[in-house]
């Protein structure tokens, strides 16, 4: 069991990435831009590793905490932000495809639930490291256009709310342009995602401390038995 989860990580992360990739009979190299195939791509690669590295050093413990809250970053945000503008623009196809499933929910639950059940605990201070692998996202996303020319499929930024030639950074109004609703500046989806990735690895932590206290103590009672 303890290998089963690291597996089923891995089919469903590659099998995310290659599905992206050859999404709707076209060979779309530049899916691999986007955040969510970035983390299903992490999640196996961190599986993989940990499903052959029998005695890892503990830093791979911090980095996979850190990959954990950014495959679960993707699952959140995709279903709170985008899913909702996806079932307005009839976008049913794609929610219902095999690429969504492995992607947005498949990959993120596997590597979640392995993490609970057989990763190590961390320290309060890594809850905050599970900002390095977003931030770092982010300044890609925000560069890649501007400095090399890169375009996200069609646009200069891989999400709407990157976009700040149509939202700015600091303005705050009602969208009558695009079908977004509350128009927000880049700069206040940056404080909420970070809120968002900041919660996630709170409660990660803290489930994780449960999920462990009961082992502990399923593990005295047998004992005493």
């Amino acid at each position: 069991m303890k290998k089963l989860f690291k597996i089923l990580t891995i089919i469903s992360g590659v099998l995310a990435v290659i599905l992206s990739i050859f999404s709707k009979g076209d060979v779309r190299w530049t899916s691999l831009l986007y955040f969510t195939q970035q983390s299903n791509l992490w999640a196996a690669i961190m599986a993989l590793i940990l499903l052959l590295w029998k005695n890892p050093p503990k830093y791979i413990e911090k980095i996979r905490f850190m990959v954990v809250a950014a495959i679960a970053l993707t699952v959140i945000v995709f279903n709170a932000l985008l899913t909702p503008q996806m079932i307005l623009e009839g976008q049913y196809s794609y929610l219902f495809s095999f690429e969504n499933v492995f992607a947005h929910y498949l990959t993120g639950i596997f590597f979640i639930i392995d993490y609970l059940l057989y990763g190590e605990k961390n320290t309060i201070k890594s809850i905050f490291y599970t900002l390095i692998l977003p931030l770092l996202y982010f300044v890609f996303a925000m560069t890649a256009n501007p400095l090399f020319n890169i375009m996200f499929y069609k646009s200069p930024v891989p999400y709407f709310f990157l976009d700040y030639k149509e939202y700015s950074f600091f303005k705050i109004g009602y969208a009558k342009t695009v079908e977004h609703g509350l128009k927000l500046g880049v700069f206040y989806w940056i404080i909420i995602n970070i809120i968002i990735i900041l919660l996630i690895g709170s409660l990660l932590y803290l489930i994780k401390g449960k999920v462990d206290e009961k082992r502990t103590s399923q593990q005295i009672d047998n004992k005493k038995e």
